[in-house]
């Protein structure tokens, strides 16, 4: 389980901190095998409210032993700005990168629902602004594992 963002403190304020993983250890005394591990690296802003899709590559559907491989984040909010941005977190290399899609854009917004659809696309709807204006349209990103660092993959698949 990754935790990125929420709302926190006396004043509510946004964070990005922490992630807990499961680590590739034996059990300590009580039979746990979790630990909390901060994630290193730039993250995306700040935010709360916003979406993250776990993304299989083609590396976990050749190796299923190996647990695939990214989240996809969009959108949030920070204080009074709603976001619209679209962020990739790689599981594997720990490392976040901001992703430029083509077509027209959702407009910002946060509390919405995202979904994958298959292994390749990524529904948003809904949710407000930071007017509070509910929105009831629906966007499909495609071309999700188009992003997938192609030379990761293929040191991977030599290994």
């Amino acid at each position: 389980m990754y935790i990125f963002g929420g709302m926190g403190g006396n004043n509510l304020r946004s964070f990005h901190e922490c992630a807990l993983r499961f680590a590739d250890r034996q059990p300590d005394e009580e039979g746990l095998l979790y630990q909390w591990d901060i994630v290193k690296g730039e993250p995306p802003q700040k935010r709360d409210s916003h979406t993250c899709v776990h993304v299989s590559t083609p590396t976990a559907d050749t190796h299923p032993s190996k647990i695939g491989d990214s989240l996809i984040l969009f959108g949030g909010s920070s204080n009074d700005k709603s976001f619209q941005d679209l962020h990739r977190f790689d599981l594997r290399t720990q490392r976040w990168m901001q992703l430029n899609p083509c077509g027209e854009l959702p407009s910002p917004r946060e509390g919405h629902t995202a979904k994958m659809i298959g292994k390749d696309k990524m529904m948003v709807h809904g949710g407000v602004d930071q007017s509070e204006t509910s929105f009831a349209d629906t966007y499909v990103l495609t071309g999700i594992n188009s992003y997938i660092d192609k030379d990761q993959i293929m040191s991977e698949e030599a290994a």
